[in-house]
């Protein structure tokens, strides 16, 4: 075993914690934001999360929004851990056929996203995406989840393209979906922190994950979501 593979497993092993990631993941539940109640629920978990790691500029509501939190195109969800909320995270959809032509990433990455994506297909972007602080312990379970919500979105909608401003330190993570960076890291709106934007073909997983070996490290993580 090479040195990218012992990494890749120890990686592995501090993600899924041994055999126990199904049973662990029972313990939370996920749910669509729709009332005004849990909007401000995922607006104070997204402050608190960045607050603490000081990536944005105190607020005195104690809330983190933006424009696109009341864009039709633009889905919330909110991750619990044995009933407490502890996470969040939106998509933003793309659709022509839809009329949805506005996300975030068209104004922060509008050359990336122009000059390497097929606008002729749907994509969805990934973003205020946070687990607080105090639960990172089962924070790596709590973003399975939301990604397999993620995932329904997707599906739903016919994506091909999934997209994510992310930090060098979160890369990792993300290959386990097959993400690859096509940006510099460049400031984001409201935010301390310079992210990069990474691609996914969503379009292309079935595919993807196929060529995988199954004894690969990462092929029960990518099942979980995926399935």
């Amino acid at each position: 075993m090479n040195e990218n593979q012992l990494n890749k497993t120890s990686f592995a092993k501090r993600v899924i914690k041994g055999d126990d990631v199904l049973f662990e993941i029972e313990k939370f539940s996920c749910y669509r934001v729709v009332t005004e109640a849990q909007k401000k629920i995922a607006y104070s978990l997204r402050y608190k999360a960045y607050i603490a790691d000081n990536q944005i500029e105190p607020r005195a509501s104690g809330l983190f929004f933006d424009e696109y939190d009341d864009k039709e195109n633009s889905f919330t969800y909110i991750v619990e851990y044995n009933g407490e909320p502890i996470g969040s995270i939106r998509a933003c959809v793309y659709s022509k056929d839809l009329g949805w032509l506005d996300i975030p990433a068209f104004h922060v990455y509008k050359d990336s996203v122009e000059g390497g994506l097929d606008l002729n297909k749907s994509f969805m972007e990934i973003n205020k995406f946070v687990i607080l602080s105090e639960y990172r312990r089962q924070s790596t379970r709590g973003k399975l989840r939301l990604f397999r919500k993620m995932v329904s979105v997707a599906r739903k909608y016919g994506v091909y393209y999934v997209l994510a401003g992310i930090k060098a330190s979160q890369a990792r993570f993300y290959s386990i979906l097959f993400f690859e960076k096509i940006s510099d890291f460049k400031d984001y709106p409201l935010l301390k922190f310079k992210p990069a934007l990474f691609v996914s073909k969503f379009g292309d997983y079935d595919r993807l994950y196929d060529e995988q070996p199954k004894e690969e490290v990462f092929s029960g993580i990518r099942r979980y979501i995926l399935e």
